[in-house]
């Protein structure tokens, strides 16, 4: 009887263990949504905020966060879901050439994990170039040409939480611990 009940507390607390680690898994598996993500245009360079516009930080949720693009002369609506930026366009237009006109988007607050990868999809518009790192994704506009109606959609991915591996880890952690005991007990 004194055994099973030193192996009900072991499975009660390995039980505790994976669903604590099952719950932040759930809170990382959340890319964008909840989180705040900053909005910036950049001309003519990637280090000058272009047209009079300031950085927009927004909190990711339903419906569209940026109805207007955050420069002097707005051009597109911005929508972001989990995994995804959309953007909507509302003129016509051709891009001026720059080394740099587009769009930043970046974490404001520390609490997105790293991209590793962004697609970009284009509809009824052409000319964009898609970059990434680690912290940014920058949409460069520069020569594009694009219409009303026109839109751009970026899918990103980021970093998967090693949960698995955690629970793998405390599993076999709980093993070689039972085992060691079987052994001591042994001898």
């Amino acid at each position: 009887m004194r055994k099973y009940i030193k192996y009900a507390a072991l499975l009660s607390a390995q039980l505790l263990v994976f669903s604590y680690l099952g719950q932040q898994f759930a809170e990382a598996s959340t890319f964008l949504e909840g989180k705040n993500i900053t909005t910036a245009f950049y001309f003519p360079n990637q280090s000058t905020i272009g047209f009079g516009g300031i950085p927009v930080e927004t909190t990711v949720g339903p419906g569209v966060e940026i109805g207007g693009s955050p420069q002097g002369y707005p051009i597109a609506s911005i929508d972001f879901s989990d995994t995804s930026i959309e953007l909507d366009f509302f003129r016509n237009l051709v891009g001026t050439v720059a080394p740099f006109n587009g769009w930043r988007f970046y974490d404001a607050n520390n609490t997105i994990p790293e991209f590793t990868d962004a697609i970009l999809t284009m509809s009824n518009t052409t000319g964009w170039v898609l970059s990434f790192d680690a912290d940014n994704i920058w949409l460069n506009g520069s020569g594009s040409v694009y219409f009303d109606s026109s839109t751009l959609r970026i899918d990103v991915s980021t970093v998967p939480v090693p949960a698995a591996g955690l629970l793998l880890g405390s599993g076999l952690a709980w093993l070689a611990g039972s085992r060691l005991r079987k052994k001591r007990l042994n001898n």
